[in-house]
């Protein structure tokens, strides 16, 4: 199993990669991961979050956690003996995604041989592979968190199965699910949904069950979870940052939520002993009772912990938002097919399972299953980037149903003919709508399209080189581009950028798309001397410029570097054939636009 979904990553790796071949990352978030891990080597700050040449040339904060800098720094040890500190850091940010893929299917098989077998369970992990949604977020090149996600969703499902086959109240397991779930919070919040989750179905398992054992489970896991939290917050912020308020990011706000489930689970524990024969009416009205007192108590605390994090960004940054491949919505039949279309296997099973469970502990789990498939698929098809869990659940019920395939074909057919009929069917059955989905992708395209896709590549990496020699690297310039370059010219360069693909930079983000999009002159002046602008940035028919264009006036600025004569205060950059090509590199002439010069060779006076 485990060499079977190494084999896969290895052969994407080798015929399907076209980014780390060429030296680089998936996306800006990588190569932002890869400045604040430096940046931690650096300074040796920990509780320092800045990226300071973002959102020039004011900097900017993130919202991510120490956790998977540390794994990030573990993979990159044993390297840099060997190639240095810079070039161990990129190669572990390279592989970190696929080794956490092969974690995260190890960790499925363990966790679910109590509830499949151990076969079955092998078939899972594996399977994998297969869910588009998975590989997406653990291919090669993806130096972010995704995969930790999936890893410690992959643990916690196994510590809730072992803790819902164990008659004794005290059991371990659901203290270590608790604490995995904690892990994941400390990771990032969008797992505070998973939370939710596990905390609905065990708390269903208790009310239609009031048993002692089942209550003190669940206090037993809610206690896991509290003090994972605030061994978290500890690590994270330390003494002096533990009372600080952020949604988006671990701090008290999680903590006091962990620690509501616990006083919640624990009241209904004092309930029971003194009133333990409730019918069943008393029993919903108490909970719902602690409910609504809890909830009314954490959003009068804290109003913004209903929904979604990332909302505290400002709103007019969402329609920018909505040109990031994760962000967007599964709009065709195609990518329907390529991230869900093993639903159309996997969700009947789900319902015979279900049916077949029905009065046993094991129920439980498949309901658990079944609520965070629905849940993940719902919200993977408004945002690609929940389609990672959504595959995850996907695979187990793939995996369980292809064993009982095998174990059907096997009984049925003699050999050598269930060789191929077992060989057609669950590859069918694993794969096939995935290529289904593919096929119809690819074939939907003329190959002027696919030309234009190949051709569109901005090669950021290239013009880096140009950069960092002179004239332009006398100082640091002061760079307006795509959000989605800014990340990777800080990475590449000792330059500023404006906009980085980051919902905290919202100030850069709107100044840049409100420059390329001015009309008048003295708008584009004002956000240049507020931001000592100094370059402006193009990569005209990319997908990245594409949110620039949007309904943008004709005469905007964007339009205008396009379609000359350009505005006289900006002078291009002569850049090699090559790069030409792709993009286009202006130069502000300050003293044209009545601003003080900056001392830089690289700047028109």
């Amino acid at each position: 199993m485990v060499l079977f979904v190494s084999l896969i990553q290895l052969a994407w790796w080798q015929f399907g990669d076209q980014i780390t071949a060429n030296g680089g990352f998936a996306d800006g978030d990588s190569y932002t991961r890869l400045i604040r891990i430096q940046q931690l080597l650096d300074t040796g700050d920990w509780f320092d979050n800045t990226i300071p040449d973002a959102n020039a040339p004011y900097g900017t904060s993130v919202h991510w956690t120490r956790l998977f800098d540390l794994i990030v720094l573990a993979v990159a040890a044993p390297m840099v003996p060997v190639i240095g500190v810079t070039q161990a850091l990129f190669w572990a940010g390279t592989i970190v995604s696929p080794l956490l893929h092969v974690l995260t299917a190890a960790a499925l098989a363990w966790a679910l041989t109590p509830l499949l077998g151990r076969v079955a369970a092998c078939f899972a992990g594996a399977l994998s592979a297969a869910q588009a949604g998975v590989m997406v977020f653990g291919i090669v090149g993806r130096a972010d968190h995704h995969m930790l996600f999936a890893l410690l969703i992959a643990v916690s499902i196994g510590f809730l199965i072992r803790n819902s086959g164990t008659h004794g109240a005290l059991s371990k397991y659901g203290f270590w699910a608790g604490l995995s779930i904690a892990f994941g919070i400390w990771v990032g919040p969008e797992f505070l949904l998973y939370m939710a989750l596990c905390l609905s179905v065990l708390g269903l398992r208790w009310f239609f069950a009031p048993t002692p054992t089942n209550l003190k489970q669940n206090i037993s896991m809610a206690s896991g979870m509290t003090g994972g939290l605030l061994l978290a917050l500890l690590i994270e912020r330390g003494g002096s940052g533990f009372t600080a308020f952020e949604y988006d990011r671990l701090s008290i706000i999680h903590f006091v939520l962990g620690l509501f489930v616990l006083v919640f689970w624990v009241t209904l524990a004092f309930i029971e002993r003194f009133k333990p024969d409730q019918t069943m009416v008393m029993r919903a009205l108490t909970v719902a009772g602690g409910i609504t007192i809890c909830a009314a108590t954490l959003v009068f605390l804290f109003p913004k912990i209903i929904g979604n994090p990332l909302n505290d960004a400002d709103q007019a940054i969402q329609p920018i938002y909505a040109h990031i491949s994760e962000y967007q919505p599964i709009s065709d039949i195609a990518r329907l097919f390529i991230y869900f279309g093993s639903a159309l296997f996997a969700v009947p099973w789900l319902g015979w399972r279900l049916q077949q469970s029905y009065g046993s502990t094991t129920f439980w789990t498949w309901l658990l299953i079944g609520a965070c498939l629905a849940v993940y698929m719902a919200l993977g098809i408004t945002w690609i980037r929940w389609c990672l869990y959504a595959g995850i659940f996907l695979s187990i019920l793939i995996g369980d149903m292809i064993f009982f395939i095998d174990l059907s074909l096997s009984r049925r057919l003699l050999f050598p003919t269930r060789i191929l009929v077992k060989a057609m069917v669950i590859t069918g059955v694993a794969t096939g709508p995935l290529i289904v989905g593919a096929s119809i992708l690819y074939f939907g395209k003329s190959d002027a399209q696919r030309l234009a896709e190949i051709q569109s590549a901005c090669p950021v990496r290239d013009l880096s080189l140009i950069l960092n020699d002179p004239p332009l690297n006398h100082i640091p310039q002061t760079i307006v581009a795509s959000a989605n370059f800014g990340p990777e010219l800080i990475y590449r360069t000792k330059h500023k950028a404006v906009a980085t693909v980051h919902h905290r930079n919202v100030s850069g983000i709107l100044d840049g798309y409100g420059l390329f999009r001015a009309v008048e002159d003295q708008t584009a002046k004002t956000i240049i001397q507020k931001r000592a602008v100094t370059m402006l940035l193009l990569c005209p028919g990319s997908a990245d410029d594409k949110y620039f264009l949007t309904d943008a006036p004709s005469g905007s600025l964007y339009h205008r570097l396009l379609n000359p004569p350009a505005p006289d205060w900006l002078k291009p950059v002569v850049l090699p054939q090559a790069l030409n090509k792709h993009l286009k590199l202006f130069v502000v002439d300050r003293k044209r636009l009545g601003l003080e010069p900056i001392d830089s060779p690289g700047v028109a006076r």
